[in-house]
């Protein structure tokens, strides 16, 4: 978790220093709003990622459940 927050910082200081010089005292709180709207925007991405994608790759990860759950007239989710 400290990882992805240090990644998701060194990111964020990158873009702050396009537009406020490194050295200035408001450089963390850029660096700090850079960091935010860096993960609303991958949250976003996560939130509207089409259906279908995630269907599949739910599928490929869960290797128990059947990919024919779901279809009409198995109720049971066991295979046939």
């Amino acid at each position: 978790m400290g990882l992805l927050v240090r990644l998701l910082l060194f990111v964020a200081g990158a873009i702050a220093g396009w537009f406020v010089a490194k050295d200035a005292i408001n450089f963390i709180s850029v660096q700090i709003t850079a960091a935010l709207l860096l993960f609303l925007a991958f949250a976003a991405l996560l939130a509207f990622w089409p259906t279908e994608w995630i269907k599949k790759l739910y599928v490929r990860l869960t290797p128990w459940s059947s990919p024919r759950h779901g279809l009409r007239g198995n109720t049971s989710g066991r295979r046939e």
